[in-house]
């Protein structure tokens, strides 16, 4: 009902002032016949309801009778007919909780995709150095680090044992390659590994582990290894920071007075390492 007077409220207007002027010509009437004031008032109210009521009863065909007539009649009194305009058309509905739903589950499948080659990396890499149980205890931790915002904090508990035969580069090495993948900065990798491998690193501090994760790349049982990191940037995200640092000016060398150590730092300077430390202090060995 509200809807069909809010669309037909010109012709309601007409209609009721047309009820009115019918039910005051039979007021008139009655007072005409001499009934009494009170009777036309009520001969008056009486008719208009009627009326009212009957048009309420055949609004429908009302309006399909009458409405055609008071349009042509409205516009040659040049009144405008009305154009309702649908603004919803051009509306662009996006469902955003499902496409942040998609989106989620995406980054999390490509997180448990490069978890998944980092575990097996882990396994290959370490098993020949290590015992199965130690193996399994250092998969679990790595895990932990790579999946956690802030700075790693171990117990002494979670100390892993591997052999002797692997040197702080090699787990420098080892550090590196699990952590870059997932954007980890360099300063909690080198509290990782201070932190699991207390043994090896019990006299080197955390800086220098910080300075070193990348020394000599492709010497030692564990490499860095490149491959690991592939892609890494469809896994990061935005509240990940990967260490940089400013890239340090290349130092000339004497090509004659260079040693074999000296020509793989500078072609590992040349390869985009970043650090801070000297050529001397590269040289130097734990």
């Amino acid at each position: 009902m509200k809807k069909q007077l809010s669309e037909n409220w010109q012709l309601w207007i007409l209609m009721g002032s047309v009820f009115l002027a019918l039910s005051a010509g039979a007021r008139k009437m009655a007072l005409d016949l001499e009934w009494s004031e009170f009777n036309a008032n009520i001969a008056f109210i009486v008719s208009f309801v009627s009326m009212s009521v009957i048009y309420l009863v055949f609004h429908d065909l009302s309006v399909k009778i009458f409405q055609p007539m008071f349009e042509r009649l409205f516009k040659r009194m040049g009144f405008k007919p009305r154009t309702d305009i649908d603004k919803h058309d051009d509306m662009i509905v996006i469902d955003y909780g499902t496409t942040r739903e998609q989106k989620k589950r995406k980054q999390e499948e490509r997180v448990i995709a490069l978890e998944s080659k980092v575990v097996k990396y882990i396994g290959e890499i370490m098993s020949p150095y290590t015992t199965e149980k130690q193996l399994s205890k250092l998969i679990e931790l790595s895990c932990e680090f790579i999946h956690t915002k802030l700075a790693p904090d171990f117990q002494e508990s979670d100390a892993v044992t591997v052999s002797d035969e692997l040197s702080t580069m090699d787990l420098m090495h080892y550090g590196w390659n699990i952590a870059k993948p997932f954007g980890k900065p360099c300063g909690h990798t080198a509290l990782f590994l201070k932190q699991i491998f207390p043994v090896a690193f019990r006299n080197t501090e955390v800086y220098t582990i910080e300075k070193k994760l990348r020394l000599n790349p492709m010497q030692g049982k564990i490499r860095i290894n490149k491959d690991i990191a592939v892609n890494r940037s469809e896994v990061l995200s935005p509240e990940h920071t990967a260490c940089k640092k400013p890239s340090p000016m290349k130092k000339k060398v004497k090509i004659g007075s260079k040693s074999a150590q000296e020509a793989a730092i500078a072609d590992m300077l040349e390869d985009g390492f970043s650090g801070t430390t000297d050529l001397e202090d590269l040289l130097l060995e734990d």
